[in-house]
């Protein structure tokens, strides 16, 4: 591990009694709450800068925020305390963090490592070929709607075989001819996203949901996967919690 850039006394020495304690804290999970402007960030930013003037491994620790701005001035401040140290932690957004365990073992789940990211748009061309194939009225069922229903189910983690199970639904991904009944909206919903999931995984491809969605998946099912990111990571800390 290289050096940081400042004695660890200098870490603190500005801070009020608390910031200082939840710096210096050894224990198990802590949770900072406080008022916007009161200093979380620099709390968050100097613990990890304290943690490596005493001899912790930057590569141990994982950072994540809610947005690239506020990840991108996190490492900001790392680098300012730290050095080029700062370059060895992973200090990203939950979606960026686990699009990089997707990569590495996605494969575990059927994910290839070269995947797609759908974004909005390529999402909204897919459902709209999804409703031409199976007949659906795509003006009263746009594909907006019928993405922020899935996304739904996705914050959820609950996954499409869930969702035609809970509609009592006994479609097929890829089937031919299917005809969703007239006014049923969850039905729909459960058909659409079924299909939706199917075509995603024929390309290769994610939406921006089953970044999160994915990787629970491949953490909860791949007991050795898990475990290696259990072990790689001694510190993991959260800024912008409440988001």
């Amino acid at each position: 591990m290289g050096p940081v850039l400042c004695d660890p006394q200098d870490l603190i020495k500005d801070l009020n009694e608390q910031q200082m304690k939840a710096v210096k804290y050894y224990g198990q999970a802590l949770l900072i709450g406080a008022g916007a402007g009161s200093g979380k960030t620099r709390v968050l930013t100097r613990r990890i800068a304290w943690l490596l003037a005493h001899g912790f491994w930057a590569s141990s620790i994982l950072a994540i925020t809610f947005t690239n701005k506020a990840a991108a001035e996190m490492r900001e401040r790392l680098a300012a305390l730290v050095g080029p140290e700062a370059e060895h932690m992973w200090i990203s957004t939950f979606h960026s963090a686990c699009v990089r365990i997707l990569r590495r073992d996605g494969k575990e789940i059927g994910l290839k490592s070269g995947f797609s990211i759908y974004d909005t748009a390529d999402s909204e061309r897919l459902i709209k070929l999804i409703g031409a194939d199976l007949n659906v009225d795509m003006k009263r069922y746009t594909p907006r709607m019928l993405l922020g229903k899935i996304s739904d189910c996705k914050n959820a983690l609950t996954t499409w075989k869930d969702q035609l199970k809970a509609v009592n639904c006994d479609y097929q991904p890829g089937q031919r001819g299917y005809q969703v009944g007239s006014g049923d909206v969850d039905e729909l919903v459960a058909v659409i996203y079924a299909e939706y999931q199917h075509r995603l995984a024929m390309a290769n491809a994610v939406d921006f949901d089953d970044l999160i969605m994915r990787t629970v998946e491949l953490l909860q099912t791949r007991p050795q996967v898990s475990e290696y990111y259990r072990h790689k990571f001694r510190y993991i800390f959260v800024d912008e919690y409440q988001d």
